[in-house]
């Protein structure tokens, strides 16, 4: 798996979202995903980034990642389109980048059981629990972007 530091710009994402936590995550996200692509949420975002791939943010961290959170699901927009959808904003800063290969769903959640045992093995690494996101290029590619202090 690949680890890469880096500087992101903040993004606006509209769509959809739950509040959850990993005791309830199987089943919330599966909920999650199935409206997103059910009810065609991609085809009701309007004015979307034209270059614009799917993501998944995780947000309003309680406490940390054995806490509720808020998982939305959506693409991004323009600030320009903020007030017409459900927005989250990703947050500027510094990220760890872990990408992976495989099926989905089975590559995202073994990324981020990789992206648990890292942080447990780089204790000088710390999350912030601002923001973290995921990217879906296509059906085989994931990033997952984790904020850091």
């Amino acid at each position: 798996m690949k680890v890469t530091r880096v500087n992101v710009d903040e993004k606006i994402i509209a769509g959809i979202c739950i509040r959850t936590n990993n005791k309830k995550a199987k089943t919330d996200i599966t909920k999650l995903w199935d409206e997103f692509y059910t009810n065609d949420i991609v085809n009701k975002i309007t004015n979307r980034l034209k270059d614009s791939f799917i993501y998944g943010v995780y947000s309003d961290y309680k406490s940390d990642f054995n806490d509720d959170y808020t998982l939305t699901a959506g693409l991004e927009i323009s600030r320009k389109d903020i007030k017409k959808h459900n927005t989250i904003i990703i947050k500027k800063g510094k990220y760890l980048l872990f990408e992976n290969k495989g099926s989905l769903p089975n590559v995202v959640i073994d990324t981020w059981v990789y992206i648990w045992k890292y942080f447990e093995e780089n204790k000088d690494i710390k999350r912030k629990y601002s923001s973290d996101f995921e990217v879906y290029k296509n059906n085989k590619d994931i990033q997952i972007y984790i904020a850091i202090k």
